[in-house]
């Protein structure tokens, strides 16, 4: 439970309620971490290069209660 402790710090972390949609439609709020990156370099030329690359962490037991009896896909 280390884990679900860290990415579910909303108090004294860095974690945020993260709104997650199923399939279904169905929406869930999950506390979680959040990554925004607006520049990278690129690895063939060293140069910035302006963009966009946002990910999300979320513990997958969170979002598994959240979402019981969805079936999985395969």
């Amino acid at each position: 439970m280390d884990l679900a402790n860290i990415v579910e710090d909303t108090d004294r972390g860095f974690a945020l309620d993260i709104i997650v949609t199923n399939p279904t439609g169905k929406t869930a709020t999950i506390a979680g971490l959040s990554a925004d990156i607006g520049r990278v370099i690129d690895v063939d030329t060293g140069q910035t290069v302006s963009g966009q690359y946002v990910s999300v962490t979320l513990c997958i037991l969170f979002l598994s209660k959240a979402f019981a009896g969805l079936s999985k896909s395969r």
